[in-house]
């Protein structure tokens, strides 16, 4: 059944109609990139002052923006987004492979909306536990502003591909405009690496230039010492803040 509302929805959206999720469209500057350090503190007998050690390291992208036109799909607005601009936010990573013996166990990824006026209206993936929930593709619904997965008997793929998402991923929104991913390797074995993205969709409100926010990566390792499985405290990066124009013009990231 959820297969059928999907593909009804999907077709429902089609340029044949109201090309509501294929309208979107990146204006955002081009991709940066910058590698963070996942570092863990560690206190020691006698010493107020932690160590810093370095754990890991990922290389996070700059996040990219899709917007709908102005004009476009008004009447097809999801419920609760009267009045905005719906936008989808795109984040990825990429996990470097750690030194030695070393594997993640699990990666977190933490977003924050910082702009006051913008809305979160949802965000994917939600929960991909089984390989079976996983599909190639998304769109975005017509009624309840939910990502929906494009059938596999679709005969278009949907905006944004996540075919490189791990089947086991559990997303958690949280207070306000916060949201937080968490990925583990299928059966807890050790988490891939490679590249994954993970998106938000939002309102604008009318006037609004910009989508400010910010991402902070962390991780669990899983390390032989001895020749015993030791799970060390979990490592941080530091937080990352992003801008994005509205305009079009390249945002700025620190």
């Amino acid at each position: 059944m959820f297969e059928s509302l999907a593909l009804w929805l999907w077709l429902s959206a089609s340029p044949r109609s109201a090309p509501l999720a294929t309208d979107f469209q990146k204006i955002s500057g081009e991709q940066r990139a910058v590698t963070l350090a996942l570092i863990r503190e560690e206190t020691t007998m006698g010493d107020p002052r932690p160590v810093l050690i370095t754990e890991g390291t990922l290389i996070s992208d700059e996040p990219s923006l899709y917007c709908l036109p102005p004009s476009s799909g008004a009447e097809f607005q999801p419920e609760g987004t009267s009045g905005t601009r719906l936008c989808v936010v795109q984040m990825g990573f990429s996990l470097d492979p750690p030194e030695g013996p070393k594997k993640f166990r699990r990666v977190g990824v933490r977003m924050e909306l910082t702009t006051a006026s913008l809305r979160l209206h949802d965000f994917y993936p939600r929960s991909l536990k089984v390989p079976a929930d996983r599909r190639h593709s998304l769109a975005v619904s017509l009624g309840g502003a939910q990502f929906l997965s494009v059938p596999l008997m679709a005969s278009r793929p949907g905006i944004f591909s996540v075919e490189d998402l791990e089947p086991v991923i559990i997303g958690r929104r949280q207070s306000g405009s916060k949201v937080a991913w968490e990925f583990r390797g299928p059966e807890d074995a050790a988490v891939g690496i490679g590249p994954r993205r993970i998106f938000a969709l939002i309102g604008v409100p009318e006037g609004g230039r910009t989508v400010e926010g910010t991402l902070r990566y962390e991780a669990d390792f899983e390390n032989l010492l001895f020749g015993k499985v030791w799970i060390p405290e979990t490592a941080r990066t530091r937080k990352v803040s992003f801008k994005l124009a509205l305009d079009g013009r390249e945002g700025r990231r620190r």
